[in-house]
């Protein structure tokens, strides 16, 4: 085993879901001190900042350290080629792969001293969102950044991402026995109504979504429901029809209200803004020749449906660009990637860091 794949086992097996990434935080952290990086910064949500190199316009580049459940225990396995786990969990490929790989590629360029400066930003929480909100942008002085977290083969660049807001909305009626309707506000009847109102799935000709994910209230098979309580979320392409659906959710419930005499609240959380790239643009035209160099492959362009880091980079005013990562099956313990994939990625981060000073805005 080389030490880019002893590398990517050890940090696989360290667990880290979604608000739980301190131990591998403190893993990066001596990682980098025993390589006499010994300052780095993390802010009240975790995130951890660490720069490197004086010399030249500073690059960002950023992976997050949260998976999704199950991770507990994992036993990664290669296999024909394959990373995968033993079945019982993920693998943690994403985003632990393009980990393994920039810790492997600044390990090597911090032993022939390294001068371009580097932001590296080890993210925490991203599978749940918010994890960015509190970050202290000044300290960040990149224009332009990359991640690799797009699950599609390596070559692939995300053109486009939508902007995405979560909502809960609580539908309070009054509770009866249900032999006594008369004497109840029924707010299943209310939803159901609401329901009715609104488009599940894909809109606007596919460039907004809406989806309810979770749904509780009732108390007994016998008792007119009191409350019924949704949560769900909106993305959308065009901010125009991000704020048409928002808004026809608002409207409806002021009907069901009028229709059931019910009362309802909707609370709004978890808002990322979306991006679109243009393919001329000056980053993406250098990371794509970049891609062309090192791969010899022409890169593959997507508008995704996804969020990522990215849509808040650039909400901040980094242009970052989001690389596939070669990943299959992410989010699953069906998850794998190729062992020569990470060591791919290895070499683009590496072409894109030197190459880097004669990039021109």
């Amino acid at each position: 085993m080389n030490k880019l794949e002893a590398l990517f086992k050890q940090i696989v097996v360290i667990y880290s879901p979604s608000g739980y990434e301190k131990k591998l935080t403190r893993f990066i952290i001596n990682f980098f001190k025993e390589r006499g990086i010994n300052d780095y910064y993390i802010d009240k949500t975790g995130n951890l900042l660490i720069q490197i190199g004086s010399e030249g316009k500073p690059l960002l580049i950023s992976a997050h350290l949260d998976t999704v459940e199950p991770g507990c225990g994992i036993k990664p396995i290669l296999k024909n080629g394959y990373w995968q786990s033993d079945g019982s969990t993920i693998l943690g490929a994403d985003n632990k792969s393009t980990l393994a790989a920039i810790l492997f590629t600044l390990d090597n360029l911090l032993k022939i001293k390294i001068k371009q400066k580097l932001e590296i930003i080890f993210t925490v929480k991203e599978e749940v969102g918010d994890n960015l909100t509190d970050f202290p942008f000044k300290k960040l002085r990149s224009k332009v950044g990359i991640i690799f977290d797009n699950a599609n083969p390596l070559g692939g660049i995300v053109l486009s991402s939508p902007e995405i807001i979560n909502f809960q909305i609580d539908f309070l009626g009054k509770a009866s026995h249900s032999s006594r309707q008369d004497l109840g506000i029924n707010a299943l009847s209310a939803f159901q109504y609401f329901l009715q109102k609104i488009k599940l799935g894909f809109n606007d000709n596919k460039k907004t979504t809406i989806n309810i994910g979770k749904i509780e209230g009732g108390t007994g098979i016998n008792i007119i429901p009191e409350k019924i309580i949704i949560q769900g979320e909106i993305r959308s392409f065009k901010k125009k029809f991000f704020q048409k659906q928002i808004n026809l959710i608002k409207n409806n419930l002021k009907t069901v209200e009028g229709k059931f005499n019910v009362t309802t609240k909707i609370d709004f959380n978890g808002y990322l803004a979306g991006y679109d790239h243009k393919k001329n643009d000056s980053w993406l035209k250098f990371l794509s020749e970049q891609i062309k160099k090192q791969w010899g492959v022409k890169p593959s362009y997507y508008k995704i449906n996804g969020v990522s880091d990215a849509n808040y980079f650039n909400h901040k005013g980094i242009k970052v660009v989001n690389l596939a990562d070669g990943v299959t099956n992410a989010h699953s313990v069906e998850e794998k990637i190729k062992n020569e994939d990470i060591e791919k990625i290895t070499q683009l981060l590496k072409k894109i860091i030197n190459g880097y000073k004669n990039f021109i805005a």
